[in-house]
């Protein structure tokens, strides 16, 4: 009954989510897990890693445990079908107050006005 199911390696890290990259926040930084084989490095996170950038918003590039991520202020997916979207919840484990937050709020915002931008830029001749 889940939207999404996150992915956990041998070694009980999170690597990301089923069909989407996973992220989280904690005191401020955006967590993200760092580039490799066991990730897609798909446009969409690009994208709303470069904006996390353009926000000032501090980026902790490392590997996380499940206990980190449910211990976490906000948690977001994104995906090309679905942009930025929170995470309120893990199993019964509600992840900040189980809404969107402000970094997720602002994140998906920068997100859309980036997308918005680079979709409506005028045709040169």
């Amino acid at each position: 009954g889940a939207y999404e199911a996150l992915m956990i390696d041998a070694n009980g890290l999170v690597t990301e989510a089923g069909s989407s990259s996973f992220f989280f926040i904690k005191d401020n930084a955006l967590y993200v897990r760092p580039v490799s084989q066991e990730i897609l490095h798909g446009i969409t996170r690009q994208t709303m890693l470069r904006v996390a950038n353009d926000l000032g918003i501090s980026l902790i590039e490392r590997t996380y445990s499940l206990d980190e991520v449910l211990a976490a202020d906000e948690a977001l997916i994104t995906a090309s079908s679905s942009y930025v979207l929170p995470v309120g919840k893990i199993d019964s484990n509600v992840i900040g107050n189980g809404k969107a937050g402000a970094f997720t709020l602002a994140l998906r915002e920068g997100y859309l006005a980036q997308a918005r931008s680079e979709f409506y830029k005028p045709k040169t001749s």
